[in-house]
């Protein structure tokens, strides 16, 4: 089974490297990174085009229809084309110019980007390529089990498999360095009859354990710094669990479900996670990301945090979304006191917001989860005044399912900041100048 064009390129978005000013007033945030435009990634594919995030343009444009699997690094673009099954072509970014040739048999659920490696994933295997040759290097079994994600850190590849396992492969020698069930204890053998009675009592709590009846939905992987972080959703709780890229587990916290909403992780940075409930819970916790400690409770909801220099909380940005009152930003400061307050628009317009910061300036996308409403707002960090403002385009919903779901994921790459959509009837890009707002890139087609 192949991924689309358009599903599969709108993902590269959030593996560019980004750029961001010197920072005044308040610190910076930890979405921004100190690599500056020489280091990052230029060029970058959307949908069916290359864009130079330096000079804001469409460098290239691919011819249609395209290849139904794409990646990208920093020089190369890497193909699987249905039209010729089974074969790998890495070319120019560019240029366009074709460095090499491969044969992959079966299906590809997706490329993966990592060092000096392109990782070519099936249901059950892994595949990995020098990106210089095409020569394959590796190969990954993972026998019974099917592959339900990955995520990849500097020479390991960490792997979600189905039965809630997560699995860490060597990239340079091949082997399994660890494997953890769902509730982050190493994996055992387990006797099936007594899982199965268990189960059957609604409990198991031995190490080892593989929980299936307690784990709501399958966990997630994500990468923090040179390490993984594993979420699992329970049914009383939510579990978070760090593991190094040799395998060593660095810490497990688990939070009580104190609400009608479990715990989400909807930050993460280097040296805080920040966990919510539902925006009308008015709750936030906030974890150190070095031993998964709690480092405080708040009576709030807030959706993002500002990181000063010494690795502190310089602000704490929270989203005022009341029945019948005005939907409001407000930054906080690291006690919670408020600094300003800023009305963004009419009672019910938004409820979702995500803050990022750039030199003086904080970059407010706003927009609703289950609306079409949405719009990108410059504000002064100091004093919360507006700087600009541009409004956001959007799909039109299915004439036959007027039911809207939207979500939006803002990155700052190079002077620009990317808006990713993924709506009902399908995705979009966005890409404005951060300096002035001025949108220079609208991609509205790419559909599922």
């Amino acid at each position: 089974m192949t991924r689309p064009l358009a599903a599969v390129a709108v993902l590269v978005l959030v593996l560019g490297a980004l750029q961001c000013a010197p920072t005044k007033h308040i610190g910076t945030t930890e979405r921004e990174h100190t690599m500056t435009p020489e280091q990052g990634r230029r060029h970058l594919l959307v949908g069916n085009k290359i864009v130079d995030l330096k000079e804001q343009r469409v460098a290239r444009v691919l011819p249609l229809p395209g290849p139904e699997v794409v990646q990208q690094d920093n020089a190369l673009l890497f193909t699987l084309s249905s039209e010729e099954e089974g074969t790998l072509r890495a070319s120019g970014l560019v240029d366009g110019r074709e460095r090499w040739t491969a044969h992959v048999p079966g299906e590809c659920m997706g490329l993966n980007e990592q060092d000096s490696d392109l990782l070519h994933v099936s249901s059950h295997l892994i595949r990995a390529f020098s990106k210089a040759d095409g020569k394959q290097r590796l190969l990954f079994f993972t026998g019974d089990l099917s592959i339900k994600g990955l995520v990849t850190a500097p020479g390991t590849v960490a792997v979600l498999l189905s039965d809630r396992s997560i699995q860490l492969l060597d990239l340079e020698t091949g082997e399994e360095r660890a494997r953890y069930t769902a509730t982050g204890e190493p994996d055992t053998e387990v006797d099936l009859d007594e899982v199965r009675e268990d189960l059957a009592r609604g409990t198991r709590e031995t190490p080892g354990e593989r929980p299936w009846s307690r784990i709501e939905r399958q966990p997630s992987l994500s990468v923090l710094g040179n390490d993984f972080l594993v979420t699992v959703e329970l049914v009383d709780a939510l579990e978070l669990w760090r593991v190094s890229a040799s395998g060593e587990l660095k810490w497990k916290q688990r939070l009580p479900k104190v609400g009608p909403n479990n715990l989400q992780l909807v930050h993460l940075g280097d040296s805080y996670l920040m966990l919510t409930g539902a925006f009308w819970e008015h709750r936030t916790t906030l974890l150190r990301a070095s031993d998964g400690g709690v480092e405080r409770q708040l009576d709030f909801h807030a959706s993002s945090f500002l990181t000063a220099r010494d690795g502190g909380i310089a602000g704490l940005v929270e989203l005022v979304v009341e029945e019948g009152a005005p939907v409001e930003v407000v930054l906080r400061d690291a006690s919670g006191g408020v600094l300003w307050r800023r009305r963004m628009a009419d009672p019910g317009q938004f409820d979702k917001v995500d803050v990022l910061q750039r030199g003086d300036r904080l970059l407010v996308t706003l927009f609703h989860s289950i609306g079409p409403d949405k719009k990108l707002v410059a504000l002064d960090a100091a004093t919360g005044k507006p700087v600009w403002e541009s409004p956001v385009a959007h799909l039109p919903p299915y004439s036959r399912e007027p039911f809207f779901i939207n979500l939006v994921t803002p990155e700052l790459l190079w002077d620009s900041v990317m808006l990713t959509g993924s709506e009902s009837p399908g995705l979009w890009v966005q890409a404005f100048d951060a300096d002035t707002g001025r949108p220079w890139l609208t991609e509205m087609q790419l559909m599922w």
